[in-house]
């Protein structure tokens, strides 16, 4: 349907366009926090988890970050 669509209605052409309707969100994260799970990846205290299927497998949380700073 999506072929017909593009040959039959748009003739054979589609045409990118950007109308700004998105917007990325969930990345407000604390800088000092992400520069200390970088250095505590970087030292091996967190450990990304990775497999063949999975990049990495589990996520490091603000919560894993305070859990070490705290201790």
């Amino acid at each position: 349907m999506i072929a017909d669509y593009i040959q039959n209605v748009k003739g054979g052409k589609i045409t990118a366009a950007c109308n700004d309707n998105w917007s990325l969100v969930g990345i407000g994260w604390d800088e000092d926090l992400h520069q200390r799970a970088v250095e505590l990846v970087a030292d091996g205290t967190l450990v990304l988890h990775i497999d063949d299927k999975h990049l990495p497998g589990t996520a490091i949380t603000e919560d894993d970050v305070r859990a070490v700073i705290e201790a």
